[in-house]
């Protein structure tokens, strides 16, 4: 028996997944510009300035975009997937945050002095454990389909530079403090960008699929080709 036709995608959908690729390619190359002409200057590496702005933005926006692919997903294993991203990202974001010295800081000092987002977040990791270990083979053979995929691949890379931005912060590449703090926040900056690709790129998979932009059976999410 044959299967429905499939619709043809719609041109608005065409114009916004190539609006978000230019987007994404706009991105990397404002952050290849801002390293190249910034690096020596140390005013822009200090805390919260324009390199951790950009890193704390790049987080935020991977939050909202593996949040919003775990909102469109059908597939239970792709949203616990997703989900267990988008509190890794959540997580990065919270340990990069310093409100101290800027205006937030009368509103949230308390609340990050006690620690109390950490025990918010390890409340939504037990939720997520407990997703997992009640679809454990699904949910592990997924994840690491996942990790072999386009978006997989942004991610790790993502994890890599964060690897080095935290070996630059151990003195580990040269004993020169400012040195070594320009080559860690740098470092970081391409990492949280990378991270934020491979949410965009999860999100951007399972949009196309259901506006019948690809009919690719490769895996670049979870649930691709299922």
């Amino acid at each position: 028996m044959a299967g429905r036709p499939s619709q043809p995608p719609s041109v608005a959908a065409l114009y916004l997944r190539r609006v978000g690729d230019g987007l994404m390619g706009f991105l990397f190359v404002g952050a290849c510009f801002a390293i190249y002409f910034c690096f020596g200057t140390e005013h822009f590496y200090e805390e919260n300035a324009l390199f951790e702005l950009g890193q704390n933005l790049f987080l935020f926006a991977g939050v909202a975009v593996f949040y919003a692919a775990t909102s469109i997903s059908e597939d239970r294993t792709c949203q616990t997937i997703m989900w267990g991203l988008t509190l890794f990202c959540a997580s990065m974001l919270l340990r990069e945050v310093d409100v101290r010295g800027t205006d937030l800081e009368p509103y949230f000092s308390s609340m990050f002095q006690n620690r109390l987002h950490y025990i918010v977040l390890a409340v939504f990791w037990v939720g997520l454990f407990l997703m997992v270990i009640t679809n454990m083979a699904a949910t592990m053979r997924n994840t690491m389909q996942w990790l072999v995929s386009g978006s997989g691949a942004w991610l790790v890379a993502g994890v890599i530079f964060y690897i080095i931005g935290d070996m630059a912060e151990k003195n580990l590449f040269t004993t020169n403090d400012d040195l070594a703090k320009m080559v860690e926040e740098s470092a970081e900056l391409l990492g949280t960008l990378f991270i934020f690709y491979a949410g965009y790129v999860s999100l951007r998979r399972q949009v196309g699929r259901q506006a019948g932009l690809t009919t690719s059976q490769r895996m670049l999410s979870p649930d691709s080709g299922q």
